[in-house]
């Protein structure tokens, strides 16, 4: 399939589709997309990567007051939540050199599951 470019009059304001295409094959040109096996990669990694997210933000709405409860008012809360984001800074160079003839979906997958952990 062809796609048509989009094209802007002298001003640079955007024109409309060229005559002769048809609502129809717009409608059937973007649901063309339902059948690429890329989209539903991308639908499911991120899908999965929803339970990652959501653990990070529970660390740090709870861990907190977690950590005042168990250790006191004295707990260096704020030391130990930094120690997750220092690791998320300091070791995917590291781990791109070893993981670099892995593919991308299982490394991702590894990835958040370490993440989670």
């Amino acid at each position: 399939k062809e796609h048509v470019p989009f094209e802007d009059d002298e001003n640079g304001l955007a024109q409309s589709p060229k005559q002769g295409v048809s609502v129809r094959s717009v409608l059937r040109e973007n649901m063309s997309i339902l059948h690429h096996r890329g989209l539903w990669m991308v639908a499911a990694c991120s899908t999965c990567l929803v339970g990652v997210k959501a653990q990070w933000h529970h660390m740090n709405a709870t861990m907190p007051k977690y950590l005042v409860r168990e250790l006191g008012e004295d707990a260096p809360w704020g030391t130990v939540n930094s120690i997750n984001y220092w690791m998320c800074a300091m070791l995917p160079p590291v781990v791109t050199l070893v993981m670099a003839k892995w593919r991308n979906f299982p490394a991702i997958f590894l990835g958040s599951v370490v993440m989670s952990l």
